[in-house]
């Protein structure tokens, strides 16, 4: 699957629907790892979303529209962090 952020970046991954043992692993900028289930599509407006999966306690699934996953770190709110996005993509 791919994805192009706002900066014009592909980014390439594998979701768990793709292939549950290779999946891409994101990690948050707050420090926990998530996988992308899959990205979906809002009935009204045709918006994107990520639907992606938690892989801590009991893996709790979360969506989010994926211009906000894969945004950057909002420094106005957040000035001490120094991951450069809100998500991203270890190996």
């Amino acid at each position: 699957m791919e994805y192009i952020r706002n900066d014009n970046v592909k980014l390439e991954f594998t979701t768990i629907l793709e292939n549950a043992k290779k999946a891409t692993s994101f990690k948050h900028f707050k420090g926990n790892i998530y996988k992308i289930v899959c990205l979906a599509k809002d009935s009204e407006d045709l918006s994107d979303y990520v639907i992606y999966q938690g892989q801590y306690e009991n893996k709790p699934l979360w969506t989010r529209k994926a211009t906000d996953f894969f945004s950057e770190v909002d420094r106005k709110k957040y000035p001490e962090v120094t991951a450069k996005y809100r998500f991203e993509k270890i190996d």
